[in-house]
Parts: C-alpha cells; structure tokens; sequence
C-alpha cells in the first residue's frame, strides 16, 4: 500500500510540474531580456557615475524645463523629436528629477532590444541562433555603456527592431494587427531620433515585394498594395503627429542644424581626424 501511495503521489507530483511548466513555456523567452535588464541594474556601476556623456546633461534638462512646464521646441530648444523628452518627464515625474531614473529608462528600453533581436531570430531561425544572437548584442562595442546612458539613440533603435519583429510576424501570419504595430513603432522610432527614418522604406520595400510574390493567388492590384497602404497610412499619422507637437514654424529645429553640421568647423576637424585614424 505505502509503495501505491508513494507512486500515486510521485505521479500527483509529476504532472503538477509539466502542468506549470506549460503554463510558463510561453513565457520563457522573457527571460533573457529579464535577466540582463537585472543583472545591468545590480551589477553594472551606473549608479555611481555622475556623467557617461555630455548629451547625458542635455537631455535631462530638456525632460526637467519641460516638467517644470516650459513649452518643448518654443522655450525649450531641441534638434530632435519629442518622444524621449517626454517620456523622461514623466519618468521624473513618477520617480523623481534624478539622472538615473532616465538611466533605468534607457536600460528598460535596451532590454526591450534584446527582447525583440532575440525573439526575431527564436521565430525564424530557432532557439540556437536566438541565443547568440541575444548575446552578440550585448557584446556588441559600447552596448552596456550605452544601455544607461540618458540618450535618444539606443531608445530609437530599440523601437526600430520591434518594428522589424512585428513586420516579421506580419509576414508569417497575414494579421493586419501586427501590421499596424509594426508602422506604429517605426513612427515612434523616428520620433525618438530621425536617424532610423532610412529603415521605413526598406520595411515598406519588403511588404510590398511580398504582395508581388503573392500576385498569383490575389485577384486585383489593390489586394496587394493594400497591406503597403495600410502600413504607410499609420507611419504616417504618426509622423503627421511631430508637426502638431513641435508645430510648423519650429519643424526647422529638427532639419536645419543637422543640414548644416556638415559646414561647421568642428564637423570638418572630425572627419579630418577620423580619416587619418582609419589609414593608420
């Protein structure tokens, strides 16, 4: 009797456990953006360094006069959109006007980067390839550095793989939803730093190349420019949105001192030192 029991309960036991691991399987590729993003926040002395970069500064106190309720792009002068300004406005807000709170923030979004890299490849290529390419990323020159550094680029980067992800699962399951997600987040991409704004067309490229490929088993032109057009219409909301918060009179903040960086002394001693640095 005991040994029944005994192998009663050990199957009782058994079947709890696959019973939970199957609730937790589809939750499993959380933790790897998890575990980095508590290992940079234990481990990774960011807590104690008073500046990573001079933007660092600039950012802050942009997020800060904007809290205090000075208007961005009117009294707040900016060369970039608007998205990461307000976000840390609001991160200050909540969590108070220290430099690393926007730290944090930043890391939040640079685990969300290895999330969407990783799950990316685990879609396409498998767990193998998800694996290293999760930890290539983190490898990669400057990458923990910068994942709490209180700057735009990493954030606008972070975005612009989710959009890629979502793209990806557009692709392999025709849902207009991730559709949508996808050109939503390639929107607030460029919204955080213009410079991802080369990576639209290439998304756009590629969905309508897919309803070319699809023209056989789709009766009219307007089946396959349809999932272009949607994709291009929410982009462009989006976009439409940048105008409405900085307004069209400041619009030039963004455009012009980027335009004219190229004619500035100090762009050109750059280049000049870049150059010779790469020959030796």
């Amino acid at each position: 009797f005991r040994q029944g029991f005994r192998s009663m309960d050990q199957t009782a036991r058994q079947t709890r456990l696959r019973a939970r691991t199957k609730a937790l399987r589809p939750y499993v590729h959380l933790a790897v953006p998890l575990a980095f993003f508590v290992m940079m926040l234990v481990f990774f002395p960011f807590h104690t360094l008073f500046e990573i970069d001079g933007d660092e500064g600039v950012e802050a106190m942009k997020a800060f006069m904007l809290l205090r309720g000075y208007p961005l792009y009117r009294a707040i002068w900016s060369d970039h959109p608007p998205l990461f300004t307000y976000l840390l406005a609001g991160a200050f807000k909540l969590f108070g006007a220290d430099i690393n709170t926007g730290r944090i923030l930043v890391l939040a979004f640079s685990s969300l980067l290895v999330w969407a890299g990783y799950e990316f490849l685990r879609r396409f290529w498998g767990q193998a390839h998800a694996l290293a390419g999760a930890v290539l990323i983190v490898l990669s020159p400057y990458y923990l550095i910068l994942s709490v550094s209180n700057m735009i680029g990493l954030p606008a980067i972070s975005l612009a793989v989710l959009a890629m992800l979502l793209a990806g699962l557009w692709h392999r399951q025709r849902s207009r939803r991730w559709l949508a997600l996808s050109a939503l987040a390639m929107g607030l991409s460029v919204l955080t730093k213009i410079f991802t704004a080369f990576l639209a067309p290439i998304l756009l490229t590629g969905i309508l190349v897919d309803g070319y490929a699809r023209r056989r088993s789709l009766s009219e032109w307007r089946e396959i420019l349809r999932p272009a057009l949607i994709w291009g219409a929410v982009f462009a909301v989006v976009l439409l949105s940048l105008v409405a918060i900085a307004g069209p009179a400041n619009v030039s903040q963004l455009i012009a001192p980027h335009l004219g960086a190229q004619g500035s002394e100090l762009f050109r001693q750059y280049t000049r030192q870049f150059s010779i640095d790469h020959h030796l």
